[in-house]
């Protein structure tokens, strides 16, 4: 909508004020020239509200208005109280037969002609029945037109929309004129093109105008009918449908709808986590089995939204089974629900939304098909409902409804995707079944370039990306493979009658029968560490592993899941992590050669770098900060070094960085040894600043990092505006600051602030980085150094996937560093910041992030900090000697 300056309201009498003069003729004559009523202090109070005090919404013309809440009318005439003014301007022998007519008064005492509320009385009126548009049978005096005229006109300040519960379920038309209590309005996605049918925004009502959300939080998803009235007849289709579901918890609640000036308005729940492609896009995976359950358990029970969809009215009674096919389901049309702290809780829900191509509620016949025409997106849609020659585009088909289970297959097939290799192993799943596509000619620009079949069966590479997806996985999930082998045989199959594929209370049992073999696993927060803690035995992380390998998941080509031998050398390397029988969890974990210092797990919670710098602001210290005690004592004294990529596409990133410094130096500066040092790619040679220097002449933090955070901001900057573009070479900025930073007994944590886009035409993984790090461990190992004395962080800015491949090898090549020492880390600058500043420090951090691709899944961070309660906090081991810190 469009925003304007809001008008000034003011009351303004027509003719001198009178101080409480009724008028006794009833219906005076206009040509005696009317005196109209002026009370003062309602004046007084209209006026305050067309100023300091207010509320301003939005009316169906795009326009930004003010407007007066009911209550605080009602509050108004209650201080002021209403029966006084009722006897004296009114003449009302009886006011407090008076009720529900507050706004209908307070207009006409604005509009100066409060007597002519007995016309009101006398016909039933109520406030329920603004705004007045023909209104009842008035009599057509020239008094009686005029109070009409002026009432219509001022009334529209006095009753703004109220966005109840209790307001029909079907489109509801109202006036453009009418405002809408609307505080904040943010377009969450634009329609893509003209044929797009909707807008979707997110809504903010002021407080006391709507009892829809708890926090006044709704979505309106727009339908613009100017030009095209077949939106118009999609908007209907969704609320009709959404009327015949009813509650069901797996799919969005529907609260409402409306149709203003060129618009139909369909109102919903607002997801706070977005949609599940934004969830692939933004969060991390799951970062223990219990996190991964939650996961799997909210994706599928959606199965049980699409069984109430499908089942709408059973089969009983001599009655025709109802129902109706969703036909979109995709990422982008489920919606995520969290409101705990943390991804994975309890609270976090999955809800199907977008029902405009949904077909109508109808009767199914004995197989369970309906008539279909080809609306829905081509990617995920079922082979038997796909059109790839042309000739086929506007055919109606015979349907059944378990194509939607297809649909949901391929969302569940690219969940499988994701949690194995991210959103690179979804770009590349893309890829593949476009490439698999790309021999058959029938396919080529139809729409159905990157869908999942071949027009009859599922694609080969489908079952190929699971297989490299379980290469992926880490240790602890068992649960993926499982649920891969029902999406394998009971989903991506042919459909009724020539296939096996299940329809959708058949799929919901096999779901329930698989998760409720497994008990809910509940992961207990921190507990603050005693003030003087005697001996305690040896904490151990547990890990469920199934006993006996799961069957794997095959199809017709007979792919197993076999580990590849990079994966099994790592499982090699936490052998020592207890086990427990997934089918018997009670029993204890075995432990074996296992030291306190090599079990224990300190789980951080997880605070990104935007909630430390909401924290500063408000004004609170560092030790009140969520991590921040436990991390400064893991950490101890040591220099800090940010290194920062001046690379021109490192401009993109400008917020984030410069957000990342100023959590950094705020966090790192009790346990900097001298000063924190930054550096730039353009001259590495030379540190650019000492954040510690500021810290005589400059008291609060925002100042504290200022001169660092402008630096930044203008060599950023800088780099946008030049000719010729800057690109890091990494390999010279490593081999110059590694050579003067990198000695014993002075404990150093590099960070490096990069996208990984460098010297673009290397072919080297690593952009050729690796020799300048290999190098670096070779003398550490040489001197018994460890990553104690010195590691690299690299904080990863964006998600370019040549970037985000070059940073992961650096890590996992260090990793693989055999008999040497792995002093490299990386992390995404978006992840818990306690990981990321921790980096290589620990073993245990470095290698267990949730996966092997070197991010930081878990929104609460298991981290092993090295501090050893038996030996006391601070003491880290480092070659075959205790060193303190």
């Amino acid at each position: 909508m469009a925003s304007s300056a809001a008008p000034h309201m003011a009351f303004t009498p027509t003719s001198p004020p009178l101080e409480s003069q009724p008028r006794h003729s009833h219906c005076p004559s206009l040509s005696q020239g009317r005196a109209l009523y002026h009370d003062r202090d309602f004046a007084s109070f209209i006026n305050d509200h067309g100023r300091s005090n207010a509320l301003l919404g939005y009316n169906g013309l795009g326009e930004q208005v003010p407007f007066i809440r009911h209550s605080d009318l009602v509050q108004y005439w209650e201080d002021k109280e209403i029966e006084p003014r009722l006897r004296t301007y009114a003449q009302i022998a009886h006011p407090a037969e008076f009720v529900n007519c507050e706004i209908t008064f307070s207009i006409l005492i604005y509009i100066g002609m409060p007597e002519f509320i007995h016309d009101f009385q006398r016909r039933g009126w109520t406030d329920s029945k603004l705004p007045l548009t023909d209104g009842p049978q008035f009599d057509r005096t020239p008094p009686m037109l005029e109070m009409l005229s002026k009432f219509r006109e001022n009334q529209w300040q006095f009753c703004a929309l109220m966005f109840k519960e209790s307001r029909p379920a079907r489109l509801e038309k109202i006036d453009p004129r009418q405002i809408l209590p609307i505080k904040t309005y943010d377009v969450l996605k634009e329609p893509l093109n003209s044929d797009s049918r909707t807008k979707v925004c997110k809504v903010t009502f002021h407080d006391g105008c709507t009892d829809l959300s708890p926090d006044n939080i709704v979505v309106f998803k727009e339908y613009q009918v100017r030009d095209d009235e077949t939106h118009r007849g999609s908007c209907e289709r969704e609320v009709r449908t959404f009327s015949s579901i009813g509650s069901d918890d797996n799919i969005v609640k529907y609260l409402g709808s409306f149709e203003q000036a060129d618009r139909c308005v369909v109102i919903l729940e607002y997801a706070n986590g977005g949609s599940l492609l934004d969830f692939f896009q933004c969060q991390n995976k799951p970062g223990d089995f219990g996190q991964t359950q939650s996961f799997w358990r909210a994706l599928t029970q959606l199965s049980k939204g699409i069984s109430s969809l499908h089942h709408i009215r059973p089969a009983i009674y001599n009655r025709d089974h109802l129902g109706c096919a969703h036909r979109d389901i995709k990422p982008s049309n489920i919606l995520v629900f969290d409101n705990s702290p943390g991804l994975y809780t309890k609270n976090y829900r999955l809800k199907l939304a977008d029902f405009n191509v949904a077909t109508d509620v109808q009767p199914m016949s004995s197989n369970g098909t309906s008539p279909q025409n080809n609306d829905g997106d081509r990617t995920y849609r079922s082979p038997e409902a796909s059109r790839v020659p042309d000739y086929e585009e506007t055919q109606w088909r015979e349907i059944g409804l378990d194509g939607d289970i297809w649909s949901f297959g391929c969302v569940c097939s690219e969940a499988v995707v994701w949690l194995g290799n991210g959103m690179m192993g979804l770009d590349k799943y893309t890829a593949q079944r476009r490439t698999e596509h790309a021999s058959q000619l029938r396919f080529q620009k139809s729409g159905y370039e990157t869908c999942f079949h071949d027009g009859e069966n599922v694609l080969k590479c489908v079952s190929m990306a699971h297989q490299t997806a379980f290469n992926s996985l880490p240790r602890f999930d068992k649960l993926t493979p499982q649920i891969c082998n029902i999406i394998e045989t009971a989903m991506l199959v042919r459909g009724h009658p020539k296939g096996h594929r299940l329809i959708a209370t058949q799929l919901c049992s096999r779901f329930d029968d698989l998760l409720n073999q497994i008990p809910e696993i509940k992961v207990d927060p921190p507990k603050e560490r005693e003030s003087n803690p005697g001996p305690k035995p040896p904490q151990v992380e547990t890990v469920l592993v199934q006993t006996e390998q799961p069957p794997s998941p095959k199809m017709a080509n007979g792919l197993g899941s076999k580990r590849s031998s990079r994966r099994d050398k790592r499982r090699q390397r936490h052998a020592s992590t207890p086990s427990m029988d997934l089918a018997n969890p009670k029993r204890r974990p075995v432990e074996k050669g296992t030291s306190p210092r090599e079990s224990r797990r300190l789980k951080y919670p997880h605070e990104c770098v935007q909630d430390v710098i909401d924290h500063q602001m408000k004004g609170n210290k560092r030790e009140g900060l969520k991590g921040f005690e436990r991390f400064s004592e893991a950490i101890g004294k040591r220099h800090f070094i940010l290194f920062i990529d001046e690379s021109v596409t490192m401009g993109e990133h400008l917020e984030d960085v410069v957000n990342t410094i100023k959590a950094f130096v705020w966090l790192l500066e009790p346990c900097e040894r001298k000063k924190i040092e930054v550096r730039f790619s353009s001259d590495p040679d030379q540190p650019s600043f000492h954040a510690g220097s500021l810290q005589q002449c400059l008291m609060k933090w925002l100042n504290k990092t200022k001169h660092v955070v402008d630096l930044t901001e203008q060599r950023l900057q800088q780099r946008r505006k030049e000719k010729k573009q800057h690109v890091c070479n990494m390999v010279n900025c490593l081999d110059t600051v590694l050579g003067k930073v990198v000695r014993q007994n002075y404990p150093t944590s590099l960070f490096v602030l990069t996208d990984g886009i460098w010297e673009h035409r290397t072919r080297s993984l690593g952009g050729n980085a690796e020799r300048s790090i290999r190098t670096c461990m070779d003398m550490m190992k040489n001197q018994d150094m460890g990553p104690r004395d010195f590691c690299i962080q690299f904080v990863r800015f964006g998600d370019d996937r040549v970037g985000e491949s070059r940073l992961t090898y650096l890590d996992d090549m260090a990793k693989d560093n055999k008999g040497g020492v792995d002093i490299v880390d990386h992390k995404d600058n978006r992840g818990s910041i306690w990981p990321i500043l921790i980096g290589a420090v620990s073993d245990a951090n470095d290698n267990d992030s949730g996966d092997d691709d070197g991010h930081d899944h878990g929104r609460h961070d298991e981290v092993d900090d090295g501090t050893d309660e038996e030996h006391g906090a601070g003491t880290f081991q480092r070659g075959g000697a205790n060193c303190d810190s």
